[in-house]
């Protein structure tokens, strides 16, 4: 499994909003590991930009995202999941950039 090794970074830094977006515009996967931390708005983010979550904490009214959205505390079920999705054709839809300008009002 050393191919994972080429497709996970971990930021340890703290980056502008439009910089992490752009990480998770670009990203497969959100992993989301927290204990306490409620869901918060980082899922609903990662999920706008077309990641496929993994987290440790639950959302609410999961079920029109479930192909997009996988909840476990159970440390082999997320990676399964993980690899799952990496190794899979999945293709996210992305955030697309338009110019107000071709927007029609």
């Amino acid at each position: 499994m050393l191919w994972i090794y080429k497709t996970i970074f971990y930021l340890q830094e703290v980056f502008p909003k439009k910089e992490v977006l752009e990480y998770m515009n670009n990203a497969k996967i959100f992993l989301h590991t927290s204990k306490f931390e409620g869901s918060g708005t980082v899922l609903h983010e990662a999920l706008y930009t077309g990641c496929n979550v993994v987290s440790t904490i639950p959302i609410e009214n999961p079920n029109n995202i479930k192909d997009s959205f996988f909840y476990s505390t159970n440390k082999t079920e997320l990676e399964n999941r993980i690899l799952t999705v990496l190794k899979s054709d999945f293709k996210a839809k992305r955030i697309e950039k338009f110019k107000m300008e071709d927007t029609i009002l």
